[in-house]
C-alpha cells in the first residue's frame, strides 16, 4: 500500500509539472506531427504565413478582432483533423487574460469626395441676362429715335438696329466666349483633382484567399478570408496597400483597369501597392 500511494503521488506531481500547451502550440505541434509546413498549409486556408505564424505564437495583438481569430482556428482545426472545441476554449482564455475585447473589426469608411464649386460658373447666367437686357434697351432706344425723326420734315433716317445689335452682341459674345473658355479648363481641373484621390479597387476572388487592404492614410478597409466567387468594391484614398493570401486566385481591377500581380512569393502570397501614380498628386 505504501508503494502504491507513493507511486500515485509521483504521477500526480508529474502531471502538475507538465505544462499545458497553449492553443497556438497545440496547432503547431499537430501540424508538425502530420508533416506539414506553413508554406503547405497557407494555400489551403487562404491565409498568409505571417498570420498563421502569429496564430501559432498566440500573438493576438498582430491579428484582427477575436471573431475572425475564432474563424481561423475553426478552419485550422478542420484542416488538421482535430476537435475545435477545446482549442477555442483555450483561445477565449488567452484573449481574456490579455484583455482583448471581443468586438467586430472597425473599418473606417471613406467619406464622399467634396465637390469644389467655382464662383465663375454662377456668373455666366447673370452675364447672359445682362447682355439680353442691354440689347433690349438699345433696341428700344433706337426704335424710339427712329419714330421721332420720321415725324419732322427731314429726310427720313432709317436706323438699322439689327446691325447695331449684331455689333453689340458680337462684341459681348466674344467676351462671353472668353469667359467660357477661361472657365472650361478650371472646371476640367476640378473634375480631375477635386476628388481628393478617392479611387475604386475591385477585388474578385476566384479561389478562397485572405484579402487585406489599407488606404493612403493607413486605415484598414478590409482584412478577412474571402470565399470563392466573392467580389469586393473598395473605395478609398489612393494608393492602396494590398496583401493577398493566395494571389493566383485573386483578380484586381483599379479604376476600371486590370492590375497584374507580379511579385508572387513561393507560398503564393503577394504584397503590392496599387495606384502609386496618385501619391504624387496628393
Amino acid at each position: 500500500m505504501m508503494k502504491n500511494t507513493a507511486k500515485n503521488e509521483n504521477q500526480d506531481k508529474n502531471a502538475e509539472q507538465t505544462p499545458v500547451p497553449s492553443p497556438g502550440e497545440l496547432l503547431r505541434h499537430t501540424r508538425k506531427d502530420k508533416g506539414f509546413s506553413l508554406d503547405e498549409v497557407a494555400p489551403h486556408l487562404g491565409l498568409p504565413c505571417r498570420v498563421l505564424r502569429a496564430l501559432e505564437d498566440d500573438d493576438y495583438e498582430r491579428l484582427p478582432a477575436p471573431m475572425y481569430v475564432r474563424g481561423y482556428v475553426r478552419r485550422y482545426c478542420a484542416l488538421l483533423g482535430i476537435s475545435e472545441v477545446p482549442v477555442l476554449e483555450m483561445v477565449d482564455q488567452q484573449l481574456t487574460h490579455k484583455g482583448i475585447e471581443d468586438h467586430a473589426l472597425a473599418l473606417r469608411l471613406p467619406l464622399a469626395p467634396k465637390k469644389k464649386i467655382r464662383p465663375v460658373l454662377f456668373l455666366i447666367p447673370l452675364i447672359v441676362m445682362l447682355l439680353a437686357a442691354a440689347a433690349a434697351l438699345v433696341w428700344a432706344m433706337q426704335s424710339s429715335e427712329s419714330i421721332s425723326l420720321s415725324s419732322i420734315d427731314k429726310p427720313q433716317t432709317t436706323f438699322q438696329p439689327a446691325v447695331e445689335m449684331s455689333a453689340l452682341t458680337g462684341e459681348n459674345d466674344n467676351d462671353n466666349e472668353q469667359n467660357f473658355s477661361e472657365s472650361e479648363p478650371r472646371l476640367h481641373a476640378v473634375n480631375e483633382a477635386g476628388d481628393d484621390g478617392m479611387r475604386t479597387l475591385a477585388v474578385h476572388i476566384i479561389q478562397q484567399s485572405w484579402v487585406e487592404v489599407f488606404d493612403a492614410n493607413g486605415d484598414m478597409l478590409v482584412a478577412d478570408i474571402k470565399p470563392s466567387g466573392t467580389t469586393l468594391e473598395i473605395t478609398g484614398l489612393a494608393p492602396f496597400s494590398v496583401t493577398l493570401g493566395y494571389a493566383p486566385g485573386v483578380e484586381l481591377t483599379f479604376s476600371g483597369q486590370p492590375v497584374t500581380v507580379k511579385a508572387i512569393s513561393s507560398d503564393n502570397t503577394a504584397t503590392l501597392h496599387v495606384g502609386d501614380e496618385y501619391a504624387q498628386e496628393r
